[in-house]
């Protein structure tokens, strides 16, 4: 039985190993200075770079951390350059 509290709700169920939720603070980093302007080739070669992979339950937590951090980066750049390229003719 794998149990953990996150901002909002205790998840809690039968599992090989923990499951992995990313809840980033994106809506505190906003409010904090801005964003240098972003490009598309970057965030292309990051995606591409740090793609998102699956794992065996053979895989060490510490490897799991390592690439959910580099995917961390990635979503957090990502999610900056759709608020910067979102405007009222192109809504989200």
């Amino acid at each position: 039985m794998v149990s953990f509290q996150t901002n909002l709700t205790t998840y809690s169920g039968l599992v090989s190993r923990p499951i992995i939720i990313l809840t980033p603070v994106m809506m505190e980093i906003d409010n904090q200075a801005e964003m240098p302007p972003i490009n598309k080739a970057l965030l292309d070669a990051l995606e591409s770079t740090f793609p998102a992979q699956d794992f065996p339950a053979t895989d060490s937590v510490p490897q799991l951390n390592f690439h959910y951090g580099q995917r961390s980066v990635v979503n957090f750049i990502k999610h900056h350059y759709q608020l910067q390229t979102e405007n009222i003719i192109n809504p989200k």
